[in-house]
């Protein structure tokens, strides 16, 4: 995890090296969903990528008010 107060915006990273993510064809969960919501409540943007080699890099950045 790394937590990073930037200059116009706050970001928060989770990551890990596990086997990476990949959605299945025809899941129906909201988790990704309404986190990304949660994100745009707050004027910011939550993106999830898979890793070179491996493992799962989600990043959330806020701006700062």
């Amino acid at each position: 995890m790394r937590l990073r107060f930037l200059p116009a915006r706050l970001q928060l990273e989770v990551e890990d090296h596990g086997k990476g993510f990949a959605p299945q064809v025809g899941q129906h969960g909201i988790g990704l969903v309404a986190m990304r919501e949660r994100a745009g409540l707050l004027g910011g943007t939550l993106t999830i990528e898979n890793l070179v080699g491996g493992g799962t890099l989600a990043r959330l950045d806020v701006p700062q008010n």
